[in-house]
């Protein structure tokens, strides 16, 4: 069985409407929870067996195995909540800091925190700040562990006092190193809002701009070679969450040049009605498609048909919405001047 087939198999089972698996076969079964354990889904496909009574469904020792790494995932969970804290803390505390991706999704989309898998602790700053950030990190006992890009500063790591590795990623922009679609600065915090994140109130992005974060995510993994299926299942769940505004997503996107690239990811995700997928992002899709295989493998070449004719709908895009600025703008001069 292709990698492919398994996520056919998967998809619907991790979807935030999900769907009965009855009719698997065991061979079907095998696949769909190796790919959920290489992808960090094997806890939320546990909770979407067990709430609907079905985890007994699966053949073997498969059960055994996702409730294995439930438990595993709410263990771990406490010990990264507990930790990742006083970082944030530190910096929340002293500088406008917002949480980004795993921690913000976790607690705001996902039934429960522990099913939303992450390694790291991504955050927004102001650009003013970073440098402020860097010196309130390394007081709290981090160090600089690579280089960093044009959108972040290097990653810091603290080894915990229970001997874990805790990685921060400090970034002023969404759009991964510089290049992918973000709303700009003052744009991008005016969508910022508090949530509760490990018991404590921080700042998040609206899921609105969660949503152009999660597909920017999806793209920059396919261009390394990557599909990360964890990015496609956030994109489901962002758009099934209470409150969400698709036509604020469709302007918002829109504006900074990112309206095929949500529409994209958002039909890879498992599609929204709302979203309406044009034929020329129809197109790359059916490049995608020939290439999910190679994909979904493990350290496979990435070829880059998709990648091309995704990164020309993006120019595309730019240029039509910067075309439609200026014609907006000069149609707008004209009419203060005949006022006059």
């Amino acid at each position: 069985m292709t990698p492919s087939d398994a996520w056919r198999h998967l998809a619907p089972l991790v979807s935030p409407v999900p769907s009965a698996p009855e009719g698997m076969s065991a061979e079907a079964w095998a696949a769909a929870v190796d790919l959920a354990s290489g992808h960090g889904l094997s806890p939320l496909l546990y909770h979407s067996l067990r709430a609907r009574d079905r985890l007994g469904l699966a053949p073997g020792g498969l059960a055994d195995r996702l409730r294995d790494a439930h438990t595993e995932a709410v263990a771990r969970h406490d010990v990264l909540a507990r930790a990742a804290l006083d970082g944030v803390s530190a910096l929340a505390n002293r500088i406008p800091t917002v949480i980004l991706k795993g921690p913000a999704l976790a607690h705001t989309v996902y039934p429960s925190p522990h099913l939303r898998h992450y390694d790291d602790i991504d955050l927004l700053v102001h650009r003013a700040n970073l440098d402020r950030a860097r010196d309130i990190l390394l007081d709290r006992g981090f160090q600089e562990a690579m280089p960093g890009a044009r959108s972040h500063l290097p990653p810091m790591a603290r080894i915990t006092d229970d001997g874990h590795q805790l990685w921060f990623e400090v970034h002023w922009s969404i759009a991964i190193r510089g290049r992918l679609p973000e709303p700009r600065e003052p744009r991008l915090w005016e969508t910022v809002r508090p949530a509760e994140i490990w018991g404590r109130e921080f700042l998040i992005l609206a899921p609105e701009v969660m949503a152009l974060h999660a597909a920017n995510q999806c793209f920059y993994a396919l261009t390394t070679g990557t599909l990360h299926l964890r990015h496609l299942v956030d994109t489901a769940y962002l758009l099934r969450s209470q409150p969400f505004d698709v036509a604020a997503l469709r302007e918002l996107a829109d504006e900074c040049g990112g309206g095929s690239l949500v529409a994209a990811v958002a039909a890879l995700s498992g599609g929204d009605e709302r979203l309406p997928v044009s034929p020329r992002v129809r197109r790359a899709l059916g490049l995608l498609e020939n290439q999910q295989d190679t994909l979904l493998g493990a350290g496979a070449p990435w070829t880059s048909r998709f990648g091309l004719w995704m990164a020309l709908l993006l120019l595309l895009d730019r240029t039509e919405h910067r075309l439609s600025w200026s014609f907006g703008a000069s149609r707008r001069s004209a009419k203060r001047m005949l006022g006059r």
